[in-house]
């Protein structure tokens, strides 16, 4: 794999794999240690990734690990001699300086890792942005999977914390918290005032989900959650696979005016209700909310368009298509 740019060497620290592999065949608490920040593919050299690859199987199944059985492993795997033999295994075991340094030197390893990533990825968007046949909202969607991947492997195993670390960031949010409350309210207000309070608004970082029988109101419900963070100028995208953009439109003239819906739906508005729909509309387009009616729309697709929305500050909450969310369901839940 050739990813040199203008002739520099990848990222890469042998050495300091051959530590990390030679600590694991030589003591037990090493592999623990390891086996949750790395995968094979983090190593640059190919027998490394190999040997590694066959140690992480054996620690997974329980099996010991020693200079021996890492041999059979591989042997048994048709890998010895891709490995670097015999000898090169008994060698790895000289090559460890202290497993004190083990968990320092798995993050040179992993950020090693993280920067060849980058190369590829980034070389991979230059040459899509070089090429005008493509088209440019799925190299810029490429562009965010990128960044959201590599966000994603750089906080890895960031998020284990001991009590000290959990209740500093614990009481932090809640100063924040207490700061920013609003009545009570520390979130985008919900225009319920039951539900508020049950709540305290709409949070950051929740994932929330809105279940109920076929026709019993839940899309009206989300429009309305929509409408009034968009109302508290928070940004909102809303994906639709069940729905066409403008029948959510029609929910939302009607729930923001007095238009009677049966005649608004059938086509016979009077010159009032017309009048105050045209009003109602130049209202809700001044609202930041983005709509995405596709009917094919997938999670990698919502999540890559509202990183990018977000990136244009166009997106501060979204609401899932009720299709995806109701994809695993099998039966309706019983009274």
């Amino acid at each position: 794999m050739n990813m040199n740019t203008d002739n520099r060497v990848s990222p890469q620290a042998p050495e300091i794999e051959e530590a990390i592999l030679g600590a694991c065949l030589i003591e037990q608490e090493a592999m623990p240690l390891v086996a949750d920040k790395l995968r094979p593919e983090m190593f640059y050299v190919l027998r490394h990734q190999i040997i590694y690859a066959a140690m992480l199987a054996m620690y997974q199944a329980g099996t010991k690990i020693d200079i021996l059985t890492v041999k059979e492993e591989l042997s048994h795997r048709g890998k010895l001699e891709e490995a670097g033999g015999p000898y090169g295994i008994t060698q790895l075991s000289s090559k460890v300086a202290s497993s004190a340094h083990i968990e320092y030197h798995i993050r040179i390893v992993h950020e090693k890792y993280l920067r060849r990533e980058m190369i590829l990825g980034f070389n991979k968007l230059l040459a899509c942005s070089l090429d005008e046949t493509m088209d440019i909202d799925d190299s810029l969607i490429d562009a965010h999977n990128l960044l959201d991947r590599l966000e994603g492997e750089f906080n890895h195993n960031t998020h284990l914390r001991d009590m000290d670390a959990l209740m500093t960031d614990t009481m932090e949010e809640a100063e924040q918290r207490i700061a920013k409350s609003v009545n009570g309210i520390t979130g985008i207000p919900t225009g319920l005032t039951d539900l508020n309070r049950m709540t305290s608004g709409l949070q950051n970082g929740e994932l929330i989900a809105i279940a109920a029988r076929p026709s019993v109101g839940k899309t009206a419900f989300a429009l309305h959650l929509a409408r009034q963070a968009a109302m508290q100028k928070h940004a909102v995208a809303v994906y639709s696979l069940e729905m066409q953009g403008e029948r959510l439109a029609d929910r939302w003239l009607l729930s923001a005016s007095d238009i009677n819906p049966y005649r608004w739906r059938t086509g016979i508005p009077n010159p009032h209700e017309v009048a105050e729909a045209h009003t109602t509309a130049a209202e809700l387009a001044r609202l930041p909310i983005h709509v995405d009616d596709s009917t094919s729309i997938s999670m990698d697709h919502v999540r890559s368009s509202a990183r990018l929305l977000k990136s244009k500050s166009a997106c501060d909450h979204h609401r899932l298509p009720a299709t995806l969310r109701h994809e695993h369901r099998t039966e309706e839940p019983q009274p």
